[in-house]
């Protein structure tokens, strides 16, 4: 007759160090879960802040930089305004619309007499998009608006480059009047607009004052990345995972 055969089970066997080690992994994954629904909640209310800027009433540019300089967060928020452009002192911005490469046209605008504010009288405004093939002036005539305008539009802080970007971002090149970042305080001291050195926001226009084709108007992109139920659920499937990897390494298997 052949030898019976062992019969085997499971019993548990409780590692310290794993243990502990398990369990504050657990904790981090929990917290960064819990994190990110925090981060949700935060980034919708702020999508939902922000679509009621951009379809509410504009608002006094002088009310608006009021609350900018008190230190509110007015961003997106439209604001109306009156005055003419300085065509000669434009600043064209790479960049591009879809497939399409071209420049963003920023214009100084000289703004009509405020009593709001006295002290404000010039501000630069994105007026839109034109492929390359039209960077030039003379190629948009039709565009270059002249006289006093009213016009709408959104209100943006400047772009700055941040963490590794920064180290990547292309090289200005204001003698072919080429930039690569929305930065008006740059190009207010290349064209030595001195009252514009210290304005670190500009206005996108909606591109109401211009009927020719060109520069686009209209063009502000309000993306927001919202992924975070996503990287929450990734968060707590990591804990889970990690409390099935405990229980099976945990139960050992025994032979009698």
């Amino acid at each position: 007759m052949s030898a019976p055969s062992k019969i085997s089970s499971r019993k548990f066997v409780f590692y310290p160090g794993l243990s502990i080690a398990s369990a504050i992994a657990l904790i981090i994954l929990i917290i960064l879960g819990t994190w990110q629904l925090h981060r949700r909640e935060w980034k919708l209310d702020l999508i939902a802040t922000i679509e009621a800027r951009i379809t509410a009433e504009p608002q006094s540019l002088a009310s608006v930089i009021a609350k900018f300089n008190s230190g509110e967060d007015i961003r997106y928020t439209r604001v109306k305004l009156r005055g003419r452009f300085d065509h000669a002192r434009e600043s064209h911005i790479f960049g591009t619309i879809g497939p399409v490469p071209g420049y963003y046209i920023f214009t100084p605008m000289i703004l009509e007499h405020s009593p709001e504010s006295p002290s404000l009288n010039s501000v630069y405004i994105n007026r839109g998009f034109v492929p390359q093939d039209l960077k030039s002036v003379s190629d948009r005539s039709a565009g270059q608006v002249d006289g006093i305008i009213e016009i709408t539009g959104l209100f943006r802080e400047k772009e700055q480059r941040r963490g590794i970007a920064k180290w990547f971002e292309p090289i200005d090149d204001p003698e072919k009047n080429i930039w690569y970042a929305r930065d008006p305080e740059r190009f207010a001291a290349f064209h030595e607009l001195t009252n514009l050195t210290t304005q670190p926001w500009y206005i996108d226009s909606s591109g109401n004052e211009n009927k020719s084709d060109y520069p686009r108007g209209n063009t502000t992109r309000i993306e927001f990345n919202n992924r975070h139920l996503e990287y929450a659920l990734t968060w707590y499937g990591l804990g889970a995972t990690l409390i099935g990897v405990w229980v099976a390494f945990s139960w050992r298997r025994d032979r009698d």
